[in-house]
């Protein structure tokens, strides 16, 4: 086989770490996701009572939703600036090389947002909860 080119040891090594940990990890993340017992219940069910601990995500999940979260983003960007600025890549192919890494920017941000914002763990108490014991 061919070396690759000392200009793209970079993009080598993070397609690396993207197969290594990245992907691997998108599935992990789809499973725990569904296969959380809240996701069962309606949102409107949900903003009704207090969220259980036998509903919250793993404990190691929300730290690995961050640290993946962040890592794609960091890493994809300039994958994705890569496929962008080839001279010998048409239009149509940037289109469909970028419609396939798509997907791994957004769930990431998705999940970034869950981590971040949802607070997946602990759950956090009903709002009308905490107003009535103020």
């Amino acid at each position: 086989g061919r070396a690759p080119s000392p200009d793209l040891v970079w993009f080598s090594s993070v397609i690396c770490l993207e197969l290594l940990f990245q992907l691997p990890f998108f599935f992990v993340a789809i499973n725990v996701l569904l296969s959380f017992p809240g996701n069962k219940v309606s949102q409107n069910e949900k903003s009704d009572r207090i969220q259980t601990e036998e509903e919250s995500y793993p404990g190691w999940f929300r730290v690995a939703c961050l640290i993946y979260a962040s890592h794609v983003s960091t890493t994809l960007i300039p994958i994705l600036a890569t496929f962008l600025m080839d001279q010998e890549m048409s239009t149509a192919q940037k289109i469909v090389t970028i419609s396939i890494y798509s997907p791994y920017l957004v769930f990431p941000a998705i999940l970034l947002w869950l981590a971040a914002v949802e607070d997946l763990i602990p759950a956090r108490e009903n709002p009308t909860e905490l107003r009535k014991t103020k």
